[in-house]
């Protein structure tokens, strides 16, 4: 691999114990793939800051971020990598370098957007569990986009894959403008990353991916992403409106207006997240509807199988306006900001 074909980005907010196999594991990694490093530290740890901060190597970048929430930390440890791809590495999780690719990433064609490495699923009870190594090489958006659903079954961790860092750069500035700084629309982002290209596996990179959050009973999972939106003070209700949120990312951020597919294939992709999303919405609405108010139940009963996108989307932000004006209308502009098209236009 050439020099800089890669950068790997940690936005690391634990303590220096709780990061230093992940950041040491990183060093390695991209000491012999070539690859730059750069980490964009929030944790406020001193020690850390003195070890990294002080570490004089080649292609390593250590910066301290007062950014907070990982939405914004995301973007800082990216902005200013130079690698043609870069991969986002969560700062407990570990990289390994097997050997040196067969695909030369400088030589691919301008269709290929992302290249997965082997991701491991680990958990300290049940060791590794799970292996992702799919690829998505279908000629369209969409059909890279319903791939993705299927072959993923569940498992978005394809996220950690390396992705084209024109375009991941693009969706990071875009995710800035969402109204829910939470964390929560990591689906939304990886759909619009494989609906902007093809997706090849490359089996000499190995990412050990660390489920600690995501894994036990579906309460368990269930009050993780409540905390999610409590911890950037929303009322945990938003988890039953989670579909609602994802069905507006998912369409934003595929329809964007800097995205290098075809229009037509953009919103045809789209669409379809948008539609998949809030269907499965109303399917989950009959289990939870003692969690909405009045008006809230009077919106989702609006919604109709054979309505327009654009029609469900007046509908949703009246949804959004019944349960909090201030999230409806920084989703207004957060859609027409990242799409460039005014609210409930798709073009």
């Amino acid at each position: 691999m050439k020099e800089h074909e890669l950068s790997i980005c940690i936005p690391s907010k634990r303590n220096y114990i709780d990061s230093k196999d992940s950041i040491s594991s990183a060093i390695g990694f991209c000491d012999s793939s070539n690859s730059a490093l750069h980490i964009s530290d929030s944790s406020g740890d001193k020690n850390k800051r003195e070890l990294w901060g002080g570490l004089a190597l080649k292609n390593f970048n250590y910066c301290e971020s007062e950014y907070k929430t990982s939405t914004e930390n995301w973007y800082n440890a990216a902005k200013n990598a130079s690698g043609m791809f870069i991969g986002m590495c969560s700062d407990d999780d570990l990289l390994v370098n097997i050997k040196d690719p067969e695909i030369e990433y400088s030589l691919l064609p301008s269709n290929i957007s992302g290249i997965k490495p082997t991701i491991q699923l680990w958990t300290e009870k049940n060791g590794f569990y799970s292996i992702n190594s799919f690829s998505l090489t279908q000629e369209t958006a969409l059909e890279r986009v319903k791939a993705y659903v299927t072959s993923a079954n569940g498992n978005n961790t394809t996220l950690y894959s390396f992705f084209k860092g024109s375009v991941l750069k693009d969706l990071q500035e875009a995710s800035l403008f969402h109204p829910l700084k939470a964390g929560c629309s990591d689906w939304s982002i990886v759909l619009a990353l494989v609906s902007s290209g093809k997706v090849l596996y490359d089996p000499s990179k190995l990412y050990i991916y660390k489920n600690t959050n995501w894994i036990g009973s579906n309460l368990d999972i269930e009050n993780e992403q409540k905390k999610l939106y409590k911890n950037v003070g929303i009322s945990d209700r938003a988890f039953y409106l989670s579909r609602v949120f994802r069905a507006i990312d998912g369409l934003t951020y595929i329809t964007r207006k800097n995205t290098p597919i075809d229009r037509l294939e953009a919103v045809a992709a789209g669409k379809f997240i948008f539609e998949l999303n809030l269907n499965l919405f109303l399917q989950e609405f009959g289990e939870n509807t003692k969690y909405f108010e009045e008006n809230e139940i009077k919106d989702i009963e609006k919604i109709k199988v054979d309505d327009s996108s654009e029609k469900k989307l007046d509908i949703l932000i009246s949804l959004l306006n019944n349960f909090d004006k201030s999230i409806a209308s920084k989703f207004i502009n957060f859609y027409q900001k990242v799409t460039g098209n005014s609210w409930g236009n798709i073009k």
